[in-house]
């Protein structure tokens, strides 16, 4: 089940990316502006763990013929996990983050995200932990360019201690996108 959800994050990320990133964009909006997030969830994690998730990301969006409705910003992200093994501490992961957003009405639009990080903080030391954090959401448009967002993620790693790809981890998350 949890490999077929991954799977399914995975490819409508990158369709919607590649064939969406490229939209045409009208001249009145700004070429870039600041954009940033910040979502809470809950999820089953690496090493079958649940727990859950606070995130945040900063950065820009481009808003230009050729590159409209991308976004390209840094993510942190801290995961908490609930039980199971007492060894498995907490992760604050660091990460590249793009996203592409297309509209579906007036007032909602799909997104499509890939996120690409190498830094996990845990119990006080930095890790290299290579991780790919694919993912797919809708957001309401509020006021101006502010947005509720629901996301669903997947996340495709190697554990730096011991060298296992652990089971992939999934996570739904909600926001609010400023």
């Amino acid at each position: 089940m949890i490999n077929s959800v991954k799977s399914i994050i995975i490819a409508a990320s990158a369709l919607a990316m590649s064939v969406f990133a490229a939209m045409p964009s009208s001249a009145q909006e700004k070429v870039v502006r600041y954009e940033g997030s910040v979502s809470v969830g809950a999820g089953y994690f690496e090493y079958r763990e649940v727990g859950g998730v606070l995130h945040t990301s900063h950065g820009i969006r481009f808003n230009r013929e050729g590159v409209r409705f991308l976004y390209l910003g840094l993510s942190l992200e801290e995961q908490l996990y609930l039980g199971g093994r007492p060894y498995i501490p907490s992760y604050t992961f660091l990460s590249v983050h793009a996203k592409t957003y297309f509209p579906v009405g007036a007032r909602v639009q799909a997104t499509a995200g890939l996120e690409l990080g190498a830094m996990r903080l845990a119990a006080g030391s930095v890790m290299w932990s290579p991780n790919l954090t694919p993912s797919i959401g809708v957001e309401f448009l509020t006021k101006g360019k502010q947005a509720v967002m629901i996301t669903a993620r997947t996340y495709i790693n190697k554990d730096s201690v011991t060298g296992e790809q652990p089971d992939p981890g999934v996570t739904l998350m909600v926001g609010y996108r400023f």
